[in-house]
């Protein structure tokens, strides 16, 4: 393998680059569009064209984009007859999530604000505000009904994170530790925001938008060390 496409490669490690190339194969890639992992991505960059992922998207590694299907090459042997097909439009709207090890194939719509879990096979479209699953891949629920249990379970969520890192290493965990949570502990101060916030790689989205969203949130604890003492020290 020749030095260049060695660079070549190791450059498709980032994001970035990697769409980069996929939008010169002609494909359509809306802006803070992310691949999580683009080495272990399978996009069908022969029928780039016909694949088009909207602005806002998560695609996380092992999932393939397939937007073609060579079935039809055994029915020449079988049936003695040509019966081609060709490009197959995909169609992936705004702010969707595509999750590990998932396949999307040709002929499928998917709206906006969905999200699709990992393992799903898309062989029909999905309709938006949805959370899909399966093989094939269908609505399991609204994503109204998803925001409900995310609503109600966050900081259960940070409380068994926070208590993990307390048992396995027997300290208290540090704001970088818990960075996932700061909305519910962290002061809002401006020197809190550049050091957990601004520097955070925020996956999927404008850090600016993450922050002002924060920013419009009251925590419900003064700090972490109050959150810390109430919901795992002191309940040990």
């Amino acid at each position: 393998m020749s030095l260049g496409k060695i660079r070549r490669l190791l450059s498709l490690r980032s994001s970035k680059k990697y769409i980069e190339y996929l939008r010169k194969c002609g494909s359509s890639i809306g802006k803070e569009t992310v691949f999580l992992s683009p080495v272990h991505t399978d996009f069908d960059t022969g029928r780039a064209r016909y694949i088009s992922i909207a602005d806002n998207c998560i695609i996380c590694s092992g999932v393939s984009i397939i937007a073609h299907d060579y079935s039809w090459k055994i029915l020449e042997k079988s049936h003695s007859k040509v019966l081609p097909s060709g490009g197959m439009p995909i169609k992936i709207g705004n702010n969707v999530f595509v999750g590990v090890n998932s396949t999307i194939l040709g002929n499928v719509e998917i709206g906006d604000n969905v999200i699709i879990a990992a393992g799903s096979v898309v062989c029909r479209s999905l309709p938006s505000n949805t959370v899909c699953a399966g093989n094939p891949a269908k609505v399991v629920k609204t994503l109204d009904d998803y925001y409900k249990k995310r609503e109600a379970s966050v900081l259960a969520d940070a409380i068994n994170n926070a208590r993990y890192i307390y048992e396995k290493t027997g300290r208290a965990p540090t704001m970088e530790e818990m960075r996932n949570f700061i909305v519910l502990f962290m002061p809002r101060t401006e020197e809190n925001f550049r050091k957990y916030v601004y520097s955070y790689n925020c996956v999927g989205g404008d850090v600016n938008d993450y922050a002002e969203m924060i920013r419009m949130t009251e925590p419900l604890y003064p700090d972490l060390e109050t959150f810390l003492r109430k919901e795992v020290i002191d309940r040990e």
